[in-house]
Protein backbone atom coordinates (compact mmCIF):
# COMPACT_ATOMS: atom_id res chain seq x y z
CA UNK A 1 0.00 0.00 0.00
CA UNK A 2 1.31 3.22 -1.18
CA UNK A 3 -0.57 6.69 1.04
CA UNK A 4 -0.39 9.52 -1.45
CA UNK A 5 -1.32 13.20 -0.08
CA UNK A 6 -3.78 14.96 -1.95
CA UNK A 7 -1.74 16.78 -5.21
CA UNK A 8 -2.79 20.08 -3.62
CA UNK A 9 -1.13 19.29 -0.55
CA UNK A 10 1.73 17.02 -1.64
CA UNK A 11 5.39 18.00 -0.73
CA UNK A 12 3.79 21.32 1.23
CA UNK A 13 7.23 21.22 3.28
CA UNK A 14 9.23 22.27 0.01
CA UNK A 15 9.99 25.03 1.10
CA UNK A 16 8.93 27.97 -0.83
CA UNK A 17 8.28 25.91 -4.28
CA UNK A 18 5.73 26.84 -6.29
CA UNK A 19 2.31 24.92 -5.97
CA UNK A 20 2.76 23.47 -9.42
CA UNK A 21 6.20 22.21 -8.90
CA UNK A 22 5.18 20.81 -5.95
CA UNK A 23 2.33 18.74 -7.65
CA UNK A 24 4.54 17.84 -10.97
CA UNK A 25 7.06 16.53 -8.23
CA UNK A 26 4.70 14.78 -6.43
CA UNK A 27 3.46 12.72 -9.04
CA UNK A 28 6.97 11.76 -10.45
CA UNK A 29 8.16 10.48 -7.28
CA UNK A 30 5.02 8.37 -7.06
CA UNK A 31 6.01 7.43 -11.09
CA UNK A 32 9.82 6.22 -9.58
CA UNK A 33 7.87 4.44 -6.70
CA UNK A 34 5.52 2.30 -9.03
CA UNK A 35 8.15 1.29 -11.17
CA UNK A 36 10.16 0.30 -8.69
CA UNK A 37 7.61 -1.56 -6.55
CA UNK A 38 5.92 -2.96 -10.04
CA UNK A 39 9.77 -4.92 -10.48
CA UNK A 40 9.62 -6.65 -7.12
CA UNK A 41 8.87 -10.42 -7.75
CA UNK A 42 7.41 -10.74 -4.31
CA UNK A 43 4.72 -8.21 -4.55
CA UNK A 44 1.89 -9.46 -5.37
CA UNK A 45 -0.73 -6.36 -5.35
CA UNK A 46 -0.11 -2.39 -5.00
CA UNK A 47 -2.91 -0.57 -4.24
CA UNK A 48 -2.61 3.48 -4.03
CA UNK A 49 -4.17 4.76 -1.43
CA UNK A 50 -5.54 8.78 -1.51
CA UNK A 51 -4.23 10.16 1.84
CA UNK A 52 -6.87 12.19 3.71
CA UNK A 53 -6.72 13.84 7.45
CA UNK A 54 -6.87 10.29 9.11
CA UNK A 55 -4.06 8.92 7.38
CA UNK A 56 -3.07 5.63 9.93
CA UNK A 57 -7.34 5.07 10.20
CA UNK A 58 -6.76 4.80 6.58
CA UNK A 59 -4.53 2.78 5.98
CA UNK A 60 -5.96 0.39 8.53
CA UNK A 61 -9.25 0.15 6.74
CA UNK A 62 -7.23 -0.49 3.35
CA UNK A 63 -5.66 -3.54 4.36
CA UNK A 64 -8.81 -5.12 6.25
CA UNK A 65 -9.60 -8.17 4.62
CA UNK A 66 -6.17 -8.79 3.17
CA UNK A 67 -4.80 -12.07 3.71
CA UNK A 68 -1.36 -12.74 4.16
CA UNK A 69 1.73 -10.04 4.56
CA UNK A 70 1.38 -6.71 4.16
CA UNK A 71 3.40 -3.16 3.68
CA UNK A 72 2.78 0.64 3.58
CA UNK A 73 5.46 1.88 1.44
CA UNK A 74 5.51 6.02 1.24
CA UNK A 75 5.55 7.48 -2.00
CA UNK A 76 8.38 10.44 -2.43
CA UNK A 77 11.00 7.89 -2.93
CA UNK A 78 12.42 9.20 -6.13
CA UNK A 79 15.91 7.53 -5.45
CA UNK A 80 14.53 3.86 -5.04
CA UNK A 81 15.42 0.68 -6.51
CA UNK A 82 13.56 -2.32 -6.75
CA UNK A 83 16.51 -4.49 -5.29
CA UNK A 84 17.07 -2.18 -2.61
CA UNK A 85 13.58 -2.47 -2.01
CA UNK A 86 13.16 -6.95 -2.58
CA UNK A 87 16.04 -6.87 -0.08
CA UNK A 88 14.88 -5.38 2.64
CA UNK A 89 11.64 -6.45 2.47
CA UNK A 90 13.13 -9.90 2.77
CA UNK A 91 14.33 -8.52 5.99
CA UNK A 92 11.70 -7.24 6.95
CA UNK A 93 9.56 -10.31 6.34
CA UNK A 94 11.92 -12.68 9.09
CA UNK A 95 9.85 -10.47 12.00
CA UNK A 96 5.98 -10.21 12.64
CA UNK A 97 5.82 -6.44 12.40
CA UNK A 98 8.95 -4.51 11.15
CA UNK A 99 9.90 -0.48 10.41
CA UNK A 100 12.47 0.78 8.29
CA UNK A 101 12.76 4.32 8.97
CA UNK A 102 14.16 7.16 7.14
CA UNK A 103 17.49 8.59 6.69
CA UNK A 104 17.30 10.85 9.44
CA UNK A 105 15.95 8.01 11.69
CA UNK A 106 12.88 9.31 12.88
CA UNK A 107 10.49 8.86 10.22
CA UNK A 108 9.09 5.77 8.59
CA UNK A 109 9.66 4.92 4.98
CA UNK A 110 8.40 0.97 4.91
CA UNK A 111 5.97 -0.51 7.52
CA UNK A 112 5.77 -4.79 7.33
CA UNK A 113 3.48 -7.21 8.67
CA UNK A 114 3.21 -10.63 8.61
CA UNK A 115 -1.07 -9.86 8.77
CA UNK A 116 -3.09 -7.20 8.52
CA UNK A 117 -4.00 -7.50 11.97
CA UNK A 118 -0.51 -6.98 12.75
CA UNK A 119 -0.77 -4.06 11.22
CA UNK A 120 -0.75 -0.81 13.90
CA UNK A 121 0.44 1.99 11.78
CA UNK A 122 1.05 5.26 13.60
CA UNK A 123 2.66 7.68 10.95
CA UNK A 124 3.15 11.03 11.51
CA UNK A 125 6.44 13.00 13.19
CA UNK A 126 8.81 10.36 15.03
CA UNK A 127 7.01 7.03 13.35
CA UNK A 128 10.29 5.16 13.53
CA UNK A 129 9.65 5.05 17.12
CA UNK A 130 6.37 5.14 17.51
CA UNK A 131 6.29 1.69 15.47
CA UNK A 132 9.21 0.25 17.48
CA UNK A 133 7.23 0.92 20.93
CA UNK A 134 4.21 -0.69 19.51
CA UNK A 135 6.65 -4.12 18.92
CA UNK A 136 8.01 -3.30 15.42
CA UNK A 137 11.31 -4.36 14.57
CA UNK A 138 13.81 -1.78 13.49
CA UNK A 139 15.39 -3.13 10.12
CA UNK A 140 17.79 -0.78 8.05
CA UNK A 141 17.15 -0.04 4.35
CA UNK A 142 19.38 -2.06 2.12
CA UNK A 143 19.69 0.82 -0.56
CA UNK A 144 20.58 4.33 0.50
CA UNK A 145 17.25 5.27 -1.53
CA UNK A 146 14.87 4.00 -0.01
CA UNK A 147 15.56 5.55 3.12
CA UNK A 148 15.43 9.11 1.27
CA UNK A 149 12.26 10.41 1.29
CA UNK A 150 11.84 13.76 0.07
CA UNK A 151 10.05 16.55 2.19
CA UNK A 152 12.24 19.38 2.07
CA UNK A 153 14.61 21.01 -0.64
CA UNK A 154 17.91 19.19 0.75
CA UNK A 155 15.76 15.62 0.72
CA UNK A 156 15.53 16.62 -2.56
CA UNK A 157 19.49 17.18 -3.64
CA UNK A 158 20.34 14.20 -1.33
CA UNK A 159 18.25 12.13 -3.91
CA UNK A 160 19.76 13.61 -7.12
CA UNK A 161 23.11 12.69 -6.05
CA UNK A 162 22.04 8.80 -5.32
CA UNK A 163 20.43 9.10 -8.84
CA UNK A 164 16.96 9.29 -9.21
CA UNK A 165 14.23 7.20 -11.54
CA UNK A 166 13.33 8.48 -15.23
CA UNK A 167 9.93 9.88 -14.23
CA UNK A 168 11.50 12.56 -11.84
CA UNK A 169 14.49 12.88 -14.01
CA UNK A 170 12.13 13.66 -16.85
CA UNK A 171 10.11 16.70 -14.45
CA UNK A 172 12.95 17.87 -12.89
CA UNK A 173 14.14 18.50 -16.74
CA UNK A 174 10.67 19.86 -17.68
CA UNK A 175 10.60 22.33 -14.73
CA UNK A 176 13.68 23.57 -15.58
CA UNK A 177 12.78 24.19 -19.32
CA UNK A 178 9.66 25.83 -17.89
CA UNK A 179 9.09 28.09 -15.69
CA UNK A 180 10.10 26.66 -12.23
CA UNK A 181 6.60 26.86 -10.63
CA UNK A 182 5.21 24.46 -13.80
CA UNK A 183 4.10 26.66 -15.86
CA UNK A 184 4.79 27.49 -19.34
CA UNK A 185 6.61 30.60 -18.51
CA UNK A 186 10.17 30.27 -19.49
CA UNK A 187 12.27 29.77 -16.30
CA UNK A 188 14.39 32.90 -15.52
CA UNK A 189 17.98 33.23 -16.21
Amino acid sequence: MIPVKDPDRAKSRLGDTPPGRRRVLAAAFLADVLTAVGRVATVARVVVLPGGEDLNGEIRAGVAGVSGPVAVLVGDLPALTAAGLAATLQRCAAAPVAVVPDRYGTGTVLLTARTAADLDPCFGLGSAAAHQRRGALPVPADDAGLACDVDVEHDLHHALGLGVGPFTTAALTALTQRGSDGSDAPAHR
